[in-house]
């Protein structure tokens, strides 16, 4: 793009009033005060080290820059030989003003061309992809941006283009110049622009970091009472003051005094407006320092380096020389260099605090270690527990690791004896903000901003907290500002991204991603980031692939993070990704390799692990899936990770949320099921929201009502009796509380619903019809709360309790005219209490659980004969009303020992104490299993878990023992099982995975179902041994292939009988029975025979695709064979092959769902069990709204 360009009269006359006021001007107010400015505006300075100026419009003076001044065309910027400036203009360019640099503001719109003057200096700055149409004038060319980031250097005779995004076009009355990311171009005046080498791509240099104030004097390290109060009136903003004392102590004749008080001095010159000198260089590794400190304090960090190492040449044995060496080489990128510098300082220094505390820094920042960091502070706060730099890094390692309590006690430490220190209040906020505490974190981030305007830790907590409390508007400008006040934080960058989604701005996100990985690439929270955003927009390689590479960045940091067991949050989100193609044994393998007993999405990741199912017991869409078969542990799981984190009982499904910030998501739905034989219409209704008053609170509500038409038979009447329907409703609540920043309370109640109709056509040889026979009435209501308080790190207590009770009516009326009966009227009616608490405690590589439940349950049955006909209030003959109690105490020890990165060993220990209306008895039950991995990617684990059915379906003790748990199997309440669990998963490549488990069962008794038929099977004891592999494929292109089978070899080993509940009325219609029980079917089962509807074979293949954002559809196909079963008579049921189809579709940024199932997609004709006829062509649809 060649071609002449002439020089407008505006950009000359621009030049010529810029030109004019630098040589002269002089500051008219040290201290100005925010000038209040009429729309429109052009933006806002978002940070200033002090002493950088402006001319605000009328104003034709200088005047101080402070922060959140608002500009307007016209303006006026300018550095002195210290100054830094960070500005937000509302297109959304950010921009940073590097020293000796003079800006104008020409013009500024949201839509529109934008113009900016740099006379003379350096600028960096990011623009919107996409949305900007911004221009940079120099005096020698124009740089034309249009959605990138960049750096420009200008004087009156050249300009010095580099482009790390996106791309530029420079531009001159000789001519133009494209230049691309990566590249690099010099336009002198008069001449067309060249292009020259790029010699820093990633522009960290060119971000115009530099060494603040409070950090060069923890460096030189006087602790002085002179220089402590030089010290605080800096940091409390009285300048003056500052400079009369550090003056004074740079007079003293003792050279660590003289350096301190030269340093101060110039940095109080700087933010008095004045333009200060350079201290006279002296023969002192002390006046080295200074000039070091200096010269990053100025953002010169090359000048500082070469400062410090001729100081270092000069005085060998100098350790803060050192420091100030590797504080530098750290803000140049150059981490590899500042560790081996303080590792080389620590070897000449062996017992030096400081360095430790430096080192310690590193490896937690730079080395993934900050468990090792921890460690090496540990013996310093030991011998000096009031050691500041020791309080402040060892508040930073426990922030790292969680240990929010510890670090929140040393801050309160360092406070009492730093008050004034803005760092400290800074993180104290961070720690308030994490405990979900946003009123008090506000007060602080308040303090601390107003102790240092331009703090970047708290102007990210500010970003932060206008996020959490979900207002949207006010966290864009605050990430805004903190971005470009700290263009470097990868974590800022999360935060905006997360807010630009919100937005509706996807690709403004996307950008906020991709520069992050641009400056940071090791950095994993980045993918994970991107994975999250993945997982929302239904892109299923990208949730994949940005979630092994956080993993693969975790681990390439080093120190712990090496280990897979310690990136709990990365394989949770490798585990969601897999999952979402339903690779289910690939997800497992990361979620439970990954697991730990203090982590809360540990345990939800548990609960939604599938549980093999060998029983054909079907879902209650009339599907059946052998491999995800009812979970009696997953509530367990659950319970166990809200207790963990309260406010995870409530989450947006429409929203993308990064945090436990506030929201409000309620929801609609209807839904249809229908089959040849039922039909079921719900109507549903549910509420997720998070709230921070009066305390931090989520709440998470469901409810529906189901209209339900059933003509399946009901042969436990009658051979002429079926189902007629009925209706249920259903009311569940969770309300998550966190009392304290160390207590937390979780409540749930339940309210259900539910009414069955039956009917009788046995007079349809006289009438044809149906008449009612039966009216079953079952409602159940349950509490339940729990109570966590946490010590300390890994250190916890939890106390449960529930109440509840259930009553079951059922009426029973005669409709016979040839034998008459009496109507029966039958009550069972339970209340139920329930105690638990345990204490859980981790003890490096050991954790220790210890805990004890209670649970209790007083039956009452009733039962009478009634005639409803003459009279539905008194019986017409005595009625049977018993009552018992039964009670189920525990108490339990499980031992979980991680010695190693490849061995985990786990072992628990349950006492039972039973008693059943006073018949009592006592059980041992024991859990014992190890898990190693000896190559990376081969998993082998065992167990043998031998556990007894509580009264109800959940318990505190850990219920996986390394991952492992038993095949679901329809037990006795109260009954004993032994498994022995083998498994071995293998990760082959990166597009494949593979597992085998073997299971051996013996239960003690079990009951279950007919399928399709209400008519009961029971046995005791029983085996059941199953073999299972399956096959995880990743295709690419957002596809997924899970091949699985499992054989199964079951046998009756004692007493077993089917049909149990079948009216003998009718003969033996139903059911087999062994020699001995006194039942005379027609058939007998044999110690060895196979279980009725167990099936030998079961085999499964799917492919799930799905289609990102903005369409997000999943499609889910999916074959299941099902073969070598027998019935409840002994004979053989037809083999079958099965076909689903689903579809999953949420658009309009997830506001709908809507869910389509056809279970049995060909119709295919067969039979559950002899003259039963199995469900054919069942439709599910659902429609959700998410307001």
């Amino acid at each position: 793009m060649g071609g002449k360009q002439t020089v407008k009269p505006q950009r000359i006359l621009t030049f010529f009033w810029i030109a004019l006021l630098v040589p002269f001007a002089v500051p008219t107010v040290a201290h100005a005060q925010l000038l209040k400015r009429p729309t429109p505006l052009s933006g806002k300075i978002a940070a200033a080290k002090g002493g950088e100026q402006a001319t605000l419009l009328p104003r034709r003076t200088w005047q101080r820059a402070v922060v959140q001044q608002d500009l307007k065309a016209g303006d006026i910027l300018r550095t002195n030989a210290a100054g830094t400036l960070a500005i937000v203009f509302v297109d959304g360019t950010q921009v940073r003003l590097g020293r000796n640099s003079v800006m104008a503001v020409r013009q500024i719109s949201r839509g529109g061309r934008s113009t900016l003057s740099l006379q003379r200096g350096r600028a960096w700055g990011r623009s919107p992809r996409n949305r900007s149409n911004l221009s940079i004038v120099t005096p020698s060319a124009t740089a034309a941006i249009r959605g990138t980031e960049w750096a420009i250097t200008a004087d009156e005779d050249s300009s010095q283009l580099q482009v790390f995004s996106g791309t530029v076009e420079l531009s001159n009355e000789a001519g133009s110049l494209t230049v691309t990311a990566g590249q690099a171009a010099t336009a002198l005046r008069g001449q067309a622009p060249t292009r020259t080498v790029l010699v820093n791509p990633t522009g960290r240099e060119q971000m115009l970091y530099f060494v603040n104030l409070a950090s060069g004097l923890d460096v030189l390290g006087n602790e002085s009472d002179a220089f402590i109060r030089a010290r605080q009136a800096g940091a409390e903003g009285d300048w003056e003051t500052a400079a009369r004392l550090f003056d004074a102590l740079a007079q003293s004749d003792n050279p660590a005094d003289r350096a301190t008080g030269a340093y101060g001095r110039y940095i109080a010159a700087v933010q008095l407006g004045e333009t200060p000198a350079l201290p006279i260089q002296t023969s002192t590794a002390e006046s080295y320092i200074a000039r070091s400190l200096i010269a990053a304090y100025d953002g010169d960090l090359q000048t500082a380096k070469q400062i410090a190492d001729k100081g270092l040449t000069a005085f060998p044995d100098a350790a803060a020389l050192y420091q100030t060496k590797a504080d530098v080489e750290a803000l140049l990128g150059e981490t590899d260099a500042a560790i081996a510098t303080i590792a080389s300082a620590r070897d000449r220094f062996p017992a030096n605090d400081t360095l430790a505390i430096g080192a310690a820094d590193l490896l937690r920042d730079y080395r993934g270690s900050p468990k090792a960091a921890r460690d090496i502070i540990q013996p310093i706060l030991a011998r000096d527990p009031d050691n500041f730099l020791a309080q402040k890094a060892q508040a930073k390692n426990w922030m790292a690791i969680g240990g929010l309590k510890e670090a929140d006690q040393l801050v309160t430490q360092a406070l009492a004896a730093r008050p004034y220190d803005a760092e400290l209040v800074s993180m104290r906020a961070e720690i308030l903000l994490e405990q979900n505490k946003l009123a008090a974190a506000k007060l602080e981030i308040d303090k601390a901003l107003e102790m240092d305007p331009g703090n970047a830790l708290a102007g990210n907590a500010l970003a932060q907290y206008w996020r959490r409390k979900d207002r949207q508007d006010e966290a864009l400008a605050a990430s805004l500002a903190a971005s470009a006040h700290n263009p470097d934080y990868g974590l800022g960058f999360l935060g905006l991204a997360q807010v630009q989604h919100e937005l509706g701005e996807p690709g403004l996100a996307e950008q906020q991603l991709d520069t992050a990985d641009r400056l940071d690439p090791y950095n994993p929270a980045i993918p994970l980031a991107r994975t999250g955003v993945a997982l929302h927009d239904f892109a299923a390689d990208d949730a994949i692939r940005n979630a092994r590479e956080a993993l693969d960045r975790y681990r390439a940091r080093g120190g712990e993070y090496v280990n897979l067991s310690e990136n709990r949050e990365t394989g949770s989100l490798v585990s969601q990704a897999f999952r979402f193609l339903d690779l289910e044994g690939w997800g497992r393998y990361y979620a439970d390799r990954v697991f730990d007993s203090f982590t809360p999405s540990s345990y939800f990741d548990q609960a939604i692990n599938q549980t093999p199912g060998p029983f054909l017991i079907r879902n209650p869409d009339g599907s059946y899936n052998a491999q995800q078969a009812e979970n009696f542990d997953r509530l367990s799981s659950f319970l166990q990770g809200v207790a963990l984190d309260p406010l995870s009982v409530a989450s947006s499904k429409r929203r993308l949320r990064f945090d436990n910030g506030n929201f409000v998501e309620p929801n609609l739905g209807v839904s249809l099921l229908d089959e040849k034989l039922r039909n079921q219409k719900t109507v549903s209704a549910g509420l997720d929201t998070i709230f921070d008053t009066p305390l931090p609170t989520a709440v998470w509500l469901r409810g529906n009502y189901k209209d339900i038409a059933d003509n399946r038979r009901r042969p436990d009447l009658s051979p002429f009796s079926r189902r007629r329907g009925g209706d249920s409703w259903f009311l569940s609540s969770y309300v998550g509380l966190e009392l304290t920043p160390s207590d937390s309370l979780v409540l749930n109640a339940e309210l259900n619903h539910d009414k069955g109709l039956s009917e009788t056509n046995i007079l349809a040889g006289v009438g044809n019809s149906f008449e009612l026979e039966e009216e079953r009435e079952q409602d159940r209501n349950f509490l339940f709360g729990l109570y966590n308080h946490e010590f300390g790190y890994r250190d916890q207590l939890t106390v449960g309790a529930g109440f509840g009770s259930s009553q079951m009516n059922v009426v029973t009326l005669d409709n016979s005219s040839v034998l008459p009966f009496s109507d029966q009227f039958s009550r069972d009616r339970d209340t139920f209490t329930y105690l638990s608490a345990n204490y859980a405690k981790g003890v490096g590589p050991l954790d220790v659980r210890i805990g004890a439940e209670w649970s209790d349950i007083r039956t009452n049955l009733f039962s009478a004969d009634y005639d409803f006909t003459q009279n539905m209030v008194a019986p017409v003959g005595p009625a049977t009303d018993i009552e018992f109690r039964t009670t189920d105490a525990r108490a339990y020890l499980d031992l979980r020992y991680h010695p190693t990165e490849a061995l985990v060993l786990q072992g628990q220990v349950e006492g039972v104490a039973r008693d059943v209306d006073g018949f009592s008895d006592a059980l041992l039950n024991w859990r014992l299993g190890a898990s190693y991995e000896p190559i990376e990617g081969q998993w082998l684990r065992a167990a043998f878990i031998r556990q007894s059915r509580g009264l109800f379906d959940f318990s505190f003790r850990p219920v996986a023992i390394v991952g492992l748990q038993p095949n679901s199997a329809p037990s006795f309440r109260q009954s004993r099982g032994d498994s022995l669990i083998m498994r071995w998963d293998a990760e082959w490549s990166d597009r494949l995975f593979t597992t085998v488990e073997y299971q051996d069962q013996d239960l003690e008794a079990v009951q279950y179902a007919i399928p399709d038929l209400p008519v009961n099977i029971t046995g005791f004891p029983v085996s059941v041994k199953r073999l299972s592999a399956q096959a995880n494929f990743w295709l690419g292109g957002n596809v997924g292939l899970r091949a699985a089978y499992a054989y199964t070899d079951s046998a009756i080993k004692g007493a077993f009988v089917s049909g149990d509940n079948v009216s003998q009325a009718i003969g033996p219609s139903y059911g087999c029975a062994t020699a001995g029980l006194g039942f005379s079917f027609a058939c007998v089962y044999e110690a060895g025979d196979q279980l009725p509807f167990v099936p030998g074979h079961f085999g499964r293949a799917s492919i799930v695709w799905s289609v990102p954002a903005p369409v997000r559809l999943k499609a889910i196909l999916s074959g299941s064979y099902i073969g070598g079963q027998s019935d409840d008579l002994g004979l053989p049921v037809e083999n079958v092959t099965l076909v689903d189809a689903k579809l999953e579709w949420e658009p309009l940024d997830r506001r709908l769902a809507i869910n389509l199932s056809l279970l049995n997609l060909i119709d295919k004709r067969y039979d559950s069990a002899t003259d039963v006829a199995a469900p054919r062509l069942t439709v599910v649809a659902g429609f959700r709204v998410r307001f």
